[in-house]
């Protein structure tokens, strides 16, 4: 006896769009860094700002929706996200600094998604540093933020994940 199979959509989930990192809650992996990328000013097609672009960004931004959970040795630690953040691009509108709780952290911006640059440390919070951690502006003026990623604590990997929407003030 032979039996035949049919499987509609069994080749596996499609691919997210370009950019997409998920729903509030889900983990997401970094784009790659591109070595040798510097602060230059942007031409037509190379993905860089302007400063019209750039100046959409500045100011201080408040958060007012959102949490950050750190998901460590099987227990879930979340947390309402709060404060502000300052931003500041530079002159090029290529990149902007983000100052929150003290420390400075330099953004890539292209387009309506700014970047953490990765490796910025901020003494100030317990997790020390975010390996994901995007801005993206929305249509309605307001910022999108996602962290995420994976840390070492004391020998274990332990995953952050987050979202928040922030208001310019």
């Amino acid at each position: 006896m032979a039996f035949g199979t049919s499987c509609v959509g069994c080749s596996g989930p499609a691919e997210p769009p370009p950019g997409y990192l998920g729903g509030d809650a889900a983990f997401f992996m970094p784009p790659p860094h591109e070595a040798g990328v510097s602060d230059g000013a942007g031409e037509a097609g190379d993905g860089g700002g302007s400063d019209a672009d750039a100046a959409a960004w500045a100011g201080t931004w408040k958060y007012t929706s959102g949490s950050q959970g750190n998901l460590c040795g099987g227990t879930l630690a979340v947390i309402a996200t709060e404060g502000v953040l300052d931003i500041t691009p530079s002159a090029s509108g290529t990149l902007l600094t983000v100052v929150e709780d003290g420390c400075h952290f330099v953004f890539d911006l292209a387009g309506d998604v700014a970047t953490e640059e990765p490796d910025q440390p901020c003494a100030a919070w317990a997790i020390t540093t975010i390996p994901i951690w995007t801005l993206t502006m929305q249509p309605d003026g307001t910022l999108l933020e996602k962290i995420g990623g994976q840390v070492d604590e004391g020998g274990e990997l332990c995953t952050l994940s987050g979202g928040a929407t922030l208001v310019r003030q």
